[in-house]
C-alpha cells in the first residue's frame, strides 16, 4: 500500500479527497508532488496514479476512465494549463456545486501519459525568480 492509496481509493468509492501542499517558496511543494528531478523516489502523483491504474484493473471499476485537468489561479485569474493558458471562469451550478466553465479534460489511459500531462501543464505554469529559488511558480494551481 502506498502512502496516497486511501485518498485514491476513497475517490474510487466516491468520496470528495484533497491532497493540498503549501508552504513558503523553496520548501518542497513541487519536490514532494513531483518526486526528486533525478533520483528513484516517487513523488505524490506517481504514488498517485498507480493507485489509480491498479484499481482500475478491478472488474468492479470497469468502465470507469480518468480525466485530468489542471488550471492555475493567477492574479485572481483561471487560466487552462492544458490547453495554452486560456482563460476559464469559476461559476455555481443549480446544485451550488462549483465548474469551471471552458476547462480542458484530457484523458489518460496510462501512467505514463497522466505524468506527461502533468509535466505538460506544470511547463505551462507562471514563474518568477525570488530571493529563494531562480525559477518560483507564481500561482496557485489545482489538478
Amino acid at each position: 500500500m502506498t502512502a496516497v492509496q486511501p485518498l485514491i481509493t476513497s475517490a474510487f468509492e466516491g468520496g470528495k479527497v484533497t491532497c493540498f501542499a503549501y508552504g513558503q517558496t523553496g520548501s518542497g511543494k513541487t519536490h514532494t508532488m513531483m518526486g526528486p528531478s533525478k533520483g528513484n523516489v516517487p513523488g505524490m502523483y506517481l504514488l498517485a496514479a498507480y493507485d489509480i491504474f491498479t484499481l482500475l484493473s478491478d472488474p468492479q471499476y470497469q468502465g470507469y476512465s480518468i480525466r485530468l485537468s489542471f488550471f492555475e489561479i493567477y492574479c485572481g485569474k483561471l487560466f487552462d494549463l492544458l490547453n495554452g493558458r486560456n482563460m476559464v471562469q469559476a461559476r455555481t451550478d443549480a446544485k451550488n456545486r462549483v465548474q469551471i466553465a471552458g476547462l480542458t479534460e484530457s484523458m489518460c489511459e496510462s501512467v505514463e501519459q497522466l505524468m506527461e500531462i502533468i509535466s505538460y501543464g506544470l511547463n505551462s505554469r507562471t514563474t518568477g525568480t525570488t530571493g529563494a529559488n531562480s525559477e518560483s511558480s507564481r500561482s496557485h494551481a489545482i489538478l
